[in-house]
C-alpha cells in the first residue's frame, strides 16, 4: 500500500512540475518494478513520444487561426500526399497539393511539404522544410522556414512560420 501511495504522490508531483514548467514540458514516469522506485524527467524527445505512442499525422487537421490565417485544414494521406487549404485574413484562399516526406527518427521530427512531387527537378525551390512535434495525440505543431534551411528548434513565440493543427474527428471532415 505504501508503494501505491508513493506512486500517486509522484504522479501528483509530476503534474505540478508540468504545470509550473508550462505546456512544452512533457512529464514522464518510469517505474523499476523490481526496486519500486520512480524517476521523472521534465521534458522528453518528441520523436520518442511519437514512436512510443504510435502517433501518426495521417488524417485531416484543422489549422488554428493565426496572424495571417483565419481558417484552414491540412490533410495527410497514407500514400505520402497532402492537401492544404487556407483562408487568409485578407479574404484570399489557397489550396496546395503535393507530396510530403516525414522522418520520425530525426530529432526534432522532420517534415518536408513539397509543392507537387518531392525529389523532382527544382523541388528544392518549391519545398517547405519543417520540423514537427506532437503536443498530444490530436494536436501537432509544425514550424517551417522561409528559406531552404530547416529550422533547428521551435520558436518560443508563435509566428508566421508556425502552424498549430488539431485533428478533426471523422464527422467534421469535409465530404
Amino acid at each position: 500500500m505504501k508503494n501505491m501511495q508513493f506512486l500517486v504522490a509522484m504522479l501528483v508531483s509530476l503534474f505540478l512540475v508540468a504545470t509550473v514548467l508550462g505546456e512544452n514540458s512533457k512529464p514522464t514516469i518510469s517505474i523499476d518494478s523490481a526496486k519500486q522506485t520512480a524517476t521523472s524527467t521534465a521534458t522528453e524527445d518528441t520523436s520518442d513520444i511519437a514512436v512510443k505512442q504510435d502517433l501518426t499525422i495521417i488524417g485531416t487537421w484543422a489549422i488554428e487561426p493565426s496572424k495571417h490565417i483565419l481558417d484552414g485544414e491540412l490533410t495527410f494521406q497514407a500514400d505520402g500526399k497532402y492537401s492544404k487549404t487556407e483562408m487568409g485574413t485578407d479574404s484570399t484562399s489557397a489550396t496546395i497539393q503535393g507530396e510530403y516526406e516525414l522522418d520520425m527518427s530525426e530529432q526534432p521530427i522532420t517534415l518536408d511539404l513539397c509543392f507537387g512531387k518531392c525529389g523532382g527537378p527544382g523541388s528544392e525551390w518549391t519545398t517547405r522544410f519543417g520540423i514537427l512535434r506532437f503536443l498530444s495525440a490530436d494536436k501537432i505543431e509544425i514550424r517551417h522556414s522561409p528559406s531552404d534551411k530547416r529550422p533547428k528548434e521551435f520558436s518560443k513565440e508563435r509566428d508566421e512560420y508556425t502552424l498549430i493543427l488539431t485533428r478533426k474527428a471523422v464527422s467534421e471532415k469535409k465530404k
